[in-house]
């Protein structure tokens, strides 16, 4: 039993030797997949809440190792929202219009997009224009829309207003304003109800009162999304629009734009989040890079093992550098060490002994010398000079000691013969 625990303890030694060694060493470090190119946009999902939509993207990647260049390919698959593309053209929009001629991918389909419902360019973005008379009672106009679904009776500035103003009463969105007799307007609902408002006397009119000034509504990423995705868009101006635009249908070309890197363009979240996604994803190796064949192994042409993204490296098998603890590891499992022989036992008569007494005292020698005389004048030669070696001894000795123990130990303990 001791026999085991021996060899046990000396496989342990052995085994954990390579670990001390290594930490110790200042290992350079290991290569890595590098992007060659932008990546390529496989395909375009929407997701059932037709706010979002699952880009799946594919990137080439290249490695240089030991001499031989390989190559391998990731992919990956990002969710963006709404508010991701929305963000994204907003800033290209406001790009094109500080540049003039700069042409990112999308630009010009969104710009359709929103001059179509209303919105229009000021200053580097869109905006709409929201009529100061759209105040209820307003104090500057003489005559004003009556609203007679409130008691009393309420005054707006223009029929879309008071139009804007049903939509709440009647929880349905306006989609329609259409001439009747008399001078009146008539609201049509997605509901089906019908509301009609005739020009009366104000009399909340007020000669001395200012004009207002007209409220800018400028657009925001989130509304440009929403109109892209063509769901759950609010117009903040004129609610008839919501129906024109809130289709159903993503328009996943502009999606796809919007997710394609560009040029010059470093603040682009959906680019960002593809390349980290597709950086930290497995890779597949395409190429060994010497033959220019396809090969799918873990193992470069060298017979190295190779290093992923997640920075994972496959040493080489145990028993391929630590035989000997292997073949003391399969001795040990065999059986018992068969019984040797009975031998005569040895005169027990004690034998006269003597007592001797080695002590080297742990300290340097003494410098050999050689007198030399010479016309008189004597003096010594130094021949050897153990000062330089006995400075060097307190670094030695722990090896020294280490090295003799294990050697001492294999030798008592040594590997049996088969």
């Amino acid at each position: 039993m001791i026999h085991k625990i021996n060899i046990y303890l000396l496989s342990l030694i052995l085994a954990l030797f390579p670990a001390f060694v290594y930490a110790a060493v200042d290992v350079p470090p290991r290569p890595s997949w590098l992007p060659e190119g932008d990546y390529q946009i496989r395909s375009v999902q929407i997701r059932s809440d037709a706010l979002s939509a699952d880009i799946a993207a594919t990137r080439d990647y290249v490695m240089t190792q030991n001499g031989s260049r390989f190559a391998a390919n990731a992919q990956a698959t990002v969710n963006v929202t709404s508010s991701d593309v929305g963000s994204v053209m907003s800033k290209r929009i406001s790009a094109v219009a500080r540049g003039g001629g700069v042409a990112l991918a999308g630009v010009i389909a969104v710009e359709g997009l929103l001059e179509g419902i209303g919105w229009v360019m000021e200053n580097g973005t869109y905006v709409k224009h929201k009529p100061a008379d759209t105040t209820q009672n307003p104090t500057n106009i003489p005559q004003a829309w009556a609203d007679y679904s409130t008691n009393p009776k309420t005054f707006w500035g223009s029929p879309e207003a008071i139009c804007e103003h049903l939509t709440g009463y009647y929880s349905s969105e306006l989609v329609n304003i259409k001439d009747v007799s008399n001078g009146g307007k008539q609201c049509v609902f997605a509901s089906g109800n019908k509301q009609t408002v005739y020009l009366e006397n104000n009399p909340y009119y007020n000669p001395n009162a200012p004009a207002p000034q007209d409220q800018i509504i400028p657009i925001t990423p989130d509304l440009i999304g929403k109109a892209i995705f063509h769901n759950g868009y609010q117009d903040p101006v004129d609610s008839s629009k919501n129906a024109t635009v809130n289709t159903g249908n993503a328009d996943t070309d502009t999606i796809t734009a919007a997710s394609t890197p560009q040029d010059g363009e470093t603040d682009n979240d959906i680019v960002n989040k593809t390349n980290a996604a597709l950086d930290a994803a497995p890779k597949t190796q395409t190429s060994d890079g010497t033959q220019g064949t396809s090969n799918n192994s873990t193992s470069d042409a060298n017979g190295n093992p190779l290093t992923n993204s997640t920075g994972s490296f496959n040493l080489p098998a145990f028993c391929n550098w630590a035989a000997v603890v292997c073949d003391h590891i399969k001795w040990v499992e065999k059986d018992e060490i068969p019984a040797k022989d009975p031998i005569d036992p040895p005169d027990s008569t004690t034998p006269d002994t003597k007592t001797v007494d080695i002590n080297f005292g742990a300290q340097c020698p003494d410098s050999v010398t050689i007198p030399f005389d010479i016309e008189g004048q004597s003096s010594d030669i130094k021949v050897v000079d153990y000062q330089p070696i006995c400075a060097q001894a307190p670094i030695i000795r722990p090896a020294t000691i280490t090295f003799a123990t294990i050697m001492a130990a294999m030798i008592v303990f040594g590997r049996r013969e088969t």
